[in-house]
C-alpha cells in the first residue's frame, strides 16, 4: 500500500487510514483501543492460565501488539496504561482501599499542576506545537460563541473546521478543549459522566467476578486498566468521543453489566 498516496487520497475514508508526522512519517491508523484492551487481556491470562494453549494464545496477542506499538509508538497511552497497572493492586483491588485515594488525594491535587505544566509543555513541544498553541488560541476564542451546544461536527462532504476556522483548526488534536469546542458544556459534562459510569461500571464487575470465581475476568480487567488509563489522559485525549472510543465504551457498559447481573444471580441462588 502507498501510505504516501493514500494520506492525500481525495477519498477521506481512505485518508483517514493514514497519519503523518516528521518522527515517524506515513504509517497506517491501527485500531488502537481494541490493540491495547487485547494485550491487556493477554497480560492477564497470562498471569492466571495453566494451559499450554492459552499461555501461546496470549503470548501471540501480546507480540502481535508490541510490534504494532514499535510502528506506532503511542507513548502516552503506554505510559498511562502501566502507570494504571502499578495503581490497580492499591487503589482498585478492593472496595476498601479507596479509602487510600482519599488520604492521597491532598498529594494528588498538589501534584497537579506540575503535571498539567509538564503534560501542556510536551503537547506543545511536539511536532506542529506552535501551530497547535495558534488551534488552542482559536478555539478558546470561538468557544464563547456557541458555550452550551458546541460548535458541532464538520462532515467531510460540506464545510469543515478547516473552511470555517483555519486551515491548521482540527479540534481532535486539542483535547477536551476541543471536544468542549465541538459540543459545548452539556456535551462536555454528559461526556465526563458517561466516562465515569463507564468505569465505575467496569470496577465494580470486576470485583463482583473475582469475589465469585476467585481470579480476574480478563477481558473486564484489561478494559477497566485502559480507561483507567484514558481517565489519566482525559484532558490531552477524550477517546470515547470518537468512533473506536465508542464502540468500545458501548461494549464495556454492556460487558460490566451483564457479568454484574450474572454475579447477582448467583448470589441469590446461593442464598
Amino acid at each position: 500500500m502507498d501510505l504516501r498516496a493514500a494520506f492525500f487520497s481525495p477519498d477521506h475514508t481512505v485518508s483517514n487510514l493514514v497519519t503523518y508526522d516528521e518522527w515517524r512519517g506515513f504509517r497506517l491508523k491501527p485500531p488502537l483501543f481494541a490493540i491495547m484492551v487485547a494485550l491487556l487481556g493477554a497480560f492477564m491470562l497470562l498471569l492466571q492460565s495453566r494451559r499450554a494453549a492459552t499461555i501461546l494464545a496470549a503470548l501471540a496477542v501480546l507480540g502481535l501488539a508490541a510490534y504494532i506499538w514499535s510502528i506506532v509508538m503511542f507513548r502516552s497511552t503506554l505510559a498511562t496504561m502501566i502507570l494504571s497497572m502499578l495503581l490497580y493492586p492499591l487503589l482498585l483491588s478492593h472496595r476498601n482501599r479507596l479509602q487510600l485515594v482519599v488520604v492521597g488525594a491532598p498529594l494528588a491535587l498538589v501534584a497537579v499542576p506540575v503535571v498539567a505544566q509538564m503534560a501542556l509543555t510536551h503537547f506543545l513541544q511536539a511536532d506542529g506545537g506552535n501551530i497547535r498553541a495558534k488551534a488552542f488560541a482559536l478555539a478558546f476564542e470561538h468557544i464563547p460563541r456557541h458555550f452550551f451546544l458546541g460548535a458541532g461536527e464538520d462532515s467531510a462532504y460540506g464545510d469543515s473546521y478547516q473552511d470555517l476556522v483555519a486551515p491548521y483548526f482540527f479540534p481532535s488534536d486539542l483535547g477536551l478543549v476541543g471536544t468542549f469546542y465541538k459540543y459545548g458544556l452539556l456535551g462536555t459534562l454528559l461526556y465526563l459522566f458517561m466516562h465515569v459510569k463507564i468505569w465505575r461500571s467496569l470496577w465494580r464487575a470486576g470485583l463482583a467476578h473475582k469475589a465469585q470465581h476467585l481470579r480476574h475476568n480478563p477481558l473486564l480487567w484489561g478494559l477497566l486498566i485502559f480507561f483507567t488509563a484514558q481517565t489519566f489522559n482525559l484532558a490531552l485525549n477524550p477517546g470515547l468521543a470518537y468512533a473506536q472510543g465508542i464502540t468500545l465504551g458501548s461494549l464495556a457498559l454492556a460487558l460490566a453489566h451483564l457479568n454484574l447481573c450474572a454475579s447477582q444471580e448467583a448470589a441469590h441462588s446461593k442464598e
